[in-house]
């Protein structure tokens, strides 16, 4: 027995405008937006919206100043099986399989959203292609992708200045880079960077490092100039902070890090931006018998359920998932339903959970 669906008023203009192109009620062009707005009594972006869906499914063209030609043969397009649904396709460096719990737990919230509004969610995964080469990448899986909005998460410099470019309506999971005009819900990268340098400086530490990948996301670069803004920020000469950039090896991470143990003995914290580089520093210390945090102190930006079950419990921001997760949903339902979005970025604080591995520093 189907269910009933709540649907959006984009997707109902969209379902009317496909009858009626199917149904041969409009032969060879659509009729102007000023006539189909009033004939169906919704707004201009509403109906633009709808017809660039139709556009993107190629059953229109969509030609700036020129008529919208149908583009399909009623008689076929009645013999189609079923028609394709709107969706939001999800882009992402990285598969669904290996995504942290905190992002599966944002995806699996926003898919159960769009279900009730008979949206399909798709995965776009770019882990495997060319990262100098996304432009040419996407224009040939465009043609095989039929979606209203993109979802941006965990993309380069590139792939964002991509969708800015072809107007591809898009919301950024994370932080913009630079110049980027395309709106985005994320952690407070830059007030999560100052809280962590101000906590670690709190407690006394005075020569810190900070472990970050060699190539950064968006929210990275402002999380590492927030956190070493404000340990430079008076120009005091006892407080330095050390950046160790690692590979995705393991082993290239603990080799930079015994290197600068032996340099610099003053170090006594450690601010690791993702949990698996903090755990591979933390089960290192350990295994050479450094307390944590009696010698050196460790603190994660981001959190993960594994965080908890470690033992010293590792100090990490964590999310209020449930209030990012529903605004995640409400601004996707609104790209879909409007076809944009104001251009601002949505900015939400996580709390410090202290947890074990955070303390005083030593005193040498």
């Amino acid at each position: 027995m189907k269910l009933p669906q709540r649907q959006t008023l984009l997707l109902q203009v969209v379902e009317i405008l496909r009858e009626g192109i199917e149904d041969g009620t409009w032969k060879n062009f659509l009729p102007g937006e000023r006539e189909l707005s009033s004939r169906l009594h919704v707004s201009r972006p509403t109906l633009r919206a709808a017809l660039e869906i139709l556009g993107r499914e190629q059953l229109i063209s969509n030609s700036p100043g020129k008529p919208r030609k149908i583009l399909v043969d009623r008689k076929i397009s009645k013999l189609r099986p079923a028609r394709r649904k709107t969706c939001v396709t999800l882009v992402s460096k990285l598969p669904l399989h290996a995504m942290s719990r905190n992002r599966l737990y944002l995806f699996n919230s926003l898919n159960r959203a769009l279900q009730e509004n008979d949206i399909q969610l798709k995965v776009l995964s770019l882990e495997d292609f060319h990262s100098d080469h996304p432009a040419a990448l996407l224009k040939t899986l465009e043609k095989n992708v039929t979606s209203s909005v993109c979802l941006l998460a965990l993309t380069s410099l590139r792939i964002q200045e991509w969708f800015m470019t072809n107007g591809i309506p898009s919301l950024i999971l994370g932080s913009a880079f630079p110049g980027i005009q395309i709106p985005s819900i994320e952690c407070d990268y830059p007030a999560l960077g100052r809280h962590a340098a101000g906590t670690l400086l709190g407690k006394g530490h005075q020569t810190i490092v900070m472990i970050l990948p060699e190539e950064p996301l968006a929210g990275d670069l402002e999380t590492e100039r927030a956190f070493r803004s404000e340990i430079e920020r008076d120009g005091s000469p006892v407080r330095q902070c050390r950046l160790i950039r690692y590979s995705n090896e393991p082993e290239d991470l603990l080799t930079k890090w015994n290197r600068l143990r032996k340099e610099d003995p003053s170090l006594t914290a450690v601010f690791s931006l993702y949990p698996a580089a903090a755990l591979a520093i933390l089960t290192q210390l350990l295994s050479g018998q450094t307390a944590v945090p009696g010698e050196i102190s460790i603190i994660c930006r981001d959190g993960d359920p594994l965080c908890r079950w470690i033992q010293p419990r590792l100090a990490h921001y964590q999310l209020p998932l449930k209030q990012f997760a529903s605004r995640l949903s409400t601004l996707v339902l609104q790209l879909v339903e409007s076809g944009s979005l104001p251009m601002r970025h949505t900015a939400i604080m996580p709390d410090l959970d202290p947890g074990e591995s955070l303390g005083d520093a030593r005193v040498l």
